[in-house]
């Protein structure tokens, strides 16, 4: 088997495997994996079979084997796993893990793992009376400032920096630092990874920044939102901007998890998402729930 660390040479294989597979999980997605992949020190492995997977490690310090093909039979997929010595197959689908319970496995599931998914519709008009606070805002922000919106390229990177640099301030903890060695590279590799970026300038001032990409034909992700807390209701219209300018082909929306944290948790619900993607761990050393 080879076993490789995960690198832009494998952009174009993981990014087919990842279409074909064509799920709702944030993890399922090269430009994710490949920012967070000295977070969770991910490597490509090829198996005898010709299978792909990705191997990482949680924060949690636990082992995991995600893979990057539809598993048919589960016992083989968890002897696959048990070879590599890992705690878990993580993240199992919806889908996938209703195949994995029919043929005899356990699966644990943790809240703080899953997506949030939004129509994209009702972010673009923040339509309906369980979203007036979000109108609001968005009203009063524009009534007090003058915002202006720019891609982010070679000649906004640096505001991009500033940006993140101020946010990085505000968030010193090691989950936040994490988040913004991924944020700066993203930035740095727009082109590179398929995203796309927006600096925004409030009142002349740098003061946020979006960083997003497909997910899936008619899935589009969030992957950075970083926003002056300066400035009240700017995260709120950034969200909404965004979704305004992505094609409208990308029907729904995924913000990724809330990683347990209340404050993130609180606002990701605000919006009222429309689902939530699952994902499902199934054990290989045990069947205890990790």
């Amino acid at each position: 088997m080879e076993d490789q660390l995960l690198s832009l040479e494998h952009q174009a294989l993981v990014t087919k495997l990842c279409t074909d597979l064509s799920l709702l999980l944030s993890e399922y997605n090269f430009a994710n994996l490949y920012l967070f992949r000295k977070t969770h020190e991910y490597r490509l492995i090829e198996t005898m079979g010709s299978h792909f997977c990705i191997y990482g490690t949680s924060q949690s310090g636990h082992t995991f084997l995600m893979p990057l093909f539809h598993p048919k039979s589960w016992d083989s997929c968890i002897e696959l796993a048990g070879e590599y010595n890992v705690d878990y197959l993580f993240p199992i689908a919806e889908t996938w893990a209703l195949e994995a319970a029919s043929q005899g496995h356990f699966l644990s599931f943790s809240e703080d793992d899953s997506d949030y998914l939004y129509d994209a519709e009702v972010i673009r008009t923040y339509r309906g009376r369980h979203l007036d606070g979000q109108r609001n805002l968005v009203r009063g922000f524009l009534s007090s400032h003058t915002v202006d919106v720019y891609p982010l390229n070679s000649n906004t990177l640096p505001k991009a920096r500033v940006i993140i640099e101020k946010w990085s301030q505000k968030k010193p903890d090691t989950d936040r630092i994490n988040d913004v060695d991924a944020c700066i590279e993203g930035a740095e590799r727009t082109a590179e990874l398929g995203l796309d970026g927006w600096v925004y300038e409030v009142d002349g001032t740098p003061a946020g920044l979006h960083l997003g990409g497909p997910l899936t034909a008619t899935v589009y992700m969030y992957h950075f939102s970083k926003a002056s807390p300066e400035f009240r209701g700017l995260s709120t219209f950034m969200h909404q901007d965004v979704a305004k300018r992505v094609d409208p082909k990308y029907r729904i929306l995924n913000w990724e998890q809330d990683l347990g944290i209340e404050g993130l948790r609180h606002a990701k619900r605000s919006y009222h998402p429309q689902a939530l993607a699952t994902k499902g761990r199934l054990g290989v050393k045990s069947r205890n729930m990790l």
